[in-house]
């Protein structure tokens, strides 16, 4: 995702890469494109320190570099090895977003949002031996978020919410929900939760709800997640640090997890040593399993996420 912004960024900053390219007027694309990145490229990438940090520097260079010398060798036409349009910025642009769109790295838009949501519905999925109805895990911060926020609806799913661990009926009720309320209320907007398998149930939703029913969910906020895949940008612990960033939930081995395209609006969060999101660290449903519904730090994170979502 911090690379897809860069180069979305990099749009903006085109007109002043022209300005460098023109100091170089008889290169070649090499050459070019070796000058480019090296003075262009850097300036750029310090420019937006607040979308990626320091330590991302050198692969997001490398990938750009190879990307940027694809670009040459796509628009390089003559023996003169000039790109084509250098002294229309509009050409340049063109050129550029061509590339991307080639490349596939326009593929992915920038995360779907209304300006604000005047109605909304919280789909509430519980965990494991919780009884139907609204979970423990969101009892306060969804109290927090309808104050804030006029027009809020809570959803409870209806399923099991089994000790067989079988989520298959919540994420097909999820799915329903969303679609139901769609029918009758096109506007609406939508935020997922889910708890320990409630997790698991709302993440196998996801890779379902696709066109108009994706765009409508504008957050997904789980806790206990037993899905939990290390390395992703929406791993934080309760306090929104990176202590479970880089661990993984007892069932995130094999296929499924958080789609790419839903990471930009989702917040995984797993307390530091609870063995069903973080199993480096802890083992099963444990007290730090046991303590999202009680925790000061994840009703306030929930609350401040899921309101900024939904304000737009």
């Amino acid at each position: 995702m911090a690379l897809m912004l860069i180069k979305i960024r990099l749009l903006k900053d085109l007109e002043s890469m022209q300005g460098l390219l023109q100091r170089k007027p008889n290169a070649t694309g090499e050459e070019r494109y070796d000058y480019l990145q090296e003075e262009a490229m850097s300036d750029i990438l310090q420019q937006r320190a607040d979308i990626v940090a320091k330590d991302d520097y050198k692969d997001l260079i490398a990938e750009l570099k190879s990307q940027v010398l694809q670009l040459y060798k796509m628009v390089k036409e003559d023996n003169r090895h000039v790109w084509p349009g250098i002294e229309n910025p509009n050409l340049i642009r063109s050129e550029f977003i061509t590339f991307l769109a080639l490349t596939g790295c326009a593929a992915a838009a920038p995360n779907p949002r209304a300006a604000k949501c005047t109605s909304y519905t919280i789909i509430n999925t519980r965990g494991t031996g919780e009884i139907q109805g609204p979970s423990a895990g969101f009892r306060t911060m969804n109290s927090q978020i309808t104050s804030q926020l006029p027009g809020g609806k809570i959803y409870n799913t209806v399923y099991l919410a089994g000790y067989d661990q079988n989520p298959a009926q919540g994420t097909q009720d999820i799915i329903r929900e969303v679609n139901s309320v769609l029918a009758s209320n096109p506007s609406e907007c939508f935020i997922l939760e889910g708890y320990s398998q409630g997790a698991a149930a709302t993440v196998n939703a996801l890779p379902q709800l696709t066109g108009s029913a994706g765009d409508a969910v504008k957050g997904v906020f789980l806790i206990g997640d037993p899905l939990h895949k290390s390395g992703l940008a929406c791993n934080v612990d309760n306090n929104g640090g990176t202590t479970t960033k880089n661990v993984n939930g007892l069932e995130a081995f094999g296929g499924g997890g958080i789609p790419q395209n839903w990471i930009s609006r989702t917040l995984d969060v797993c307390i530091f040593g609870d063995g069903v999101c973080d199993t480096t660290h802890g083992f099963g449903i444990n007290a730090q399993h046991l303590q999202y519904p009680t925790d000061a730090a994840t009703q306030k994170l929930g609350t401040t996420f899921v309101v900024k979502q939904l304000s737009g």
